[in-house]
């Protein structure tokens, strides 16, 4: 039976507490409840404990007025409909099809899939709308099946010191001492990962995009919840099983966080057009504002470079980073310089623009911009740049027209300043010298070669690979899986075989290779023409 309580009642009584009940019996759109109002002079009595109640085991078929009110469990069920809107999803059983209301529990799982599993949904019968619904209490009631799910951790089904085998995760940020992981975006889907100290030497290197196999010890630690290996001993487990494209983050504000940081924790979010707070907050954190709320940034990632100037009014295009947890408050947690990023004088021309700006359309194509980098490779019809300290979307593609080396000289490794216009190329991202009035590059001394990046072979294909445009990336211990006419194509022993090396800038002097050659490395930017490709400078950036 369903007593109705006035808005904000006092929750006096939990589950599993025997209660007496005075009141008065309503039918409200066919629902048998009683009047809890203070109006309605209900008096609810606790009396003692009773023995936990255990579910009615139902076929979906069973629902009806019979078993209103009542604790229930259907078996074997899976979602087909996974939003029917106002919190409900539909899912099936043997026997038919019924729908899971979030009355009492806002469930955060597998969001928009069908046909995902549950080895039982455990919940009270309701009715509304003209249906028996059933509404589970916690998350604890919808008991999926197969591995552990992420959003199952974050929501408490489990106690700590349970071991607990994760379900596979994509890594979203590397630490000193672990790593933050996510399976799906929104409430509830990231998870930090506790490897402790110098964590490399035990379990080898690991690379954002990486999809990971845990297993270890479920802990809450200063409110963040981890899954710990080192704690598990024998039973922790932790390997990489392959790639993919991390999520998107998700987008937030600093007052959605300060209301629902706990749902976002661990989860990659970013927070955009905001101004600093304070410029300094000590231990490498500051803050930033949407006028309303604070949110601290925070260096466990990463230290900002761009924004290592950040006086207090400062705008803020955007900060993007898992949300940790720390000292009692939530922290975002960049990763790299594209994830920290100072807003931009647009009103200006040219705009003084970065890589990491062009690559996030952060200035409109047609755009007169200035970019300053390093020129870490050079072609026929222009050359590559690359900015800051690296990382993901510091690199970029410059047009500089057949023959340009008549017009400009430029060697790989210096430091040049470009002037020209922004646009996309059948996909590529670059700066046009010859269309721009303005158009202009200025050479200056060598600043020393530009360290490359190590990227999974699996990464050069698909949407994973974007980020990572007019980088210089560099693939490990790879073998030749297939050869074109100007270019091949490898893999490595984690993802797919789809990693792709062309003769862009320069044609290798050992081509072409055979199928199930090995290298221990090959490196260059990555350029994009219908597939992302490693373009190799000289014969050193082939390592057999």
């Amino acid at each position: 039976l369903f007593v109705f309580m006035d808005v904000g009642w006092a929750r006096d009584v939990a589950v599993g507490d025997r209660v007496d009940v005075i009141g008065e019996v309503k039918e409200y759109f066919d629902l048998t409840e009683i009047d809890g109002t203070a109006a309605s002079g209900i008096t609810i009595t606790p009396v003692g404990t009773g023995a936990p109640l255990a579910p009615e085991p139902l076929v979906s078929t069973d629902l009806s007025e019979a078993w209103e009110g009542v604790l229930v469990t259907v078996a074997d069920a899976w979602i087909t409909v996974p939003d029917l809107g106002f919190g409900e999803m539909q899912l099936g059983d043997a026997a038919g099809t019924f729908v899971v209301d979030d009355h009492m529990h806002g469930w955060a799982g597998f969001p928009g899939d069908a046909l995902e599993a549950f080895d039982s949904v455990t919940g009270v019968v309701g009715h509304n709308f003209g249906a028996y619904k059933i509404e589970p209490r916690t998350a604890a009631d919808l008991d999926t099946a197969g591995p552990v799910r992420i959003f199952e951790v974050q929501q408490e089904v489990f106690t700590p010191n349970d071991l607990i085998e994760l379900e596979p995760a994509v890594v979203t940020g590397l630490g000193s001492n672990g790593l933050f992981v996510q399976r799906g975006a929104g409430w509830y889907s990231g998870l930090f990962v506790y490897l402790g100290n110098n964590w490399r030497t035990t379990w080898g290197e690991v690379l954002p995009g990486d999809t990971v196999a845990v297993s270890g010890l479920y802990t809450e630690f200063d409110g963040l919840s981890e899954l710990h290996v080192p704690n598990a001993g024998v039973d922790g487990a932790f390997a990489v099983v392959g790639t993919e494209a991390l999520p998107s983050p998700w987008i937030t504000t600093p007052t959605d966080i300060a209301a629902y940081g706990e749902q976002l924790e661990s989860v990659l979010v970013e927070v955009q057009d905001v101004t600093v707070a304070s410029s300094d907050l000590g231990f490498g954190e500051w803050s930033v504002t949407d006028g309303t709320s604070t949110l601290v940034v925070d260096d466990f990632l990463h230290t900002s470079v761009l924004l290592s100037s950040r006086p207090p009014g400062r705008e803020v295009r955007r900060i993007r980073g898992p949300l940790n947890h720390t000292f009692g408050a939530f922290k975002i947690e960049p990763r790299s310089e594209a994830d920290a990023m100072p807003a931009l004088d647009l009103t200006a021309s040219p705009v003084a623009a970065t890589p990491y700006h062009l690559q996030q359309s952060d200035v409109v194509e047609g755009t007169t911009v200035t970019l300053t980098g390093v020129a870490t490779g050079l072609g026929r019809y222009g050359l590559f740049l690359q900015a800051g300290t690296g990382g993901e979307r510091s690199g970029i593609w410059v047009f500089l027209g057949d023959g340009w080396q008549s017009t400009w000289t430029v060697a790989r490794n210096d430091i040049v300043v470009v002037t020209g216009l922004y646009d996309e190329y059948f996909g590529v991202s670059e700066v046009d010298v010859t269309t721009s009035p303005s158009g202009s590059v200025t050479s200056f001394v060598p600043a020393g070669p530009v360290p490359p990046v190590h990227v999974r072979a699996g990464t050069l294909a698909g949407p994973a690979a974007e980020p990572w445009e007019g980088v210089v990336v560099e693939v490990r211990d790879v073998h030749v899986t297939s050869v074109a006419a100007s270019s091949f194509q490898v893999g490595d022993d984690v993802g797919p075989d789809d990693g792709r090396v062309s003769s862009f800038l320069s044609t290798w002097s050992g081509f072409p290779p055979a199928v199930d050659d090995t290298f221990t490395s090959i490196a260059g930017p990555l350029h994009y023409t219908s597939v992302y490709q490693v373009a190799p400078r000289d014969d050193a950036d082939l390592v057999p």
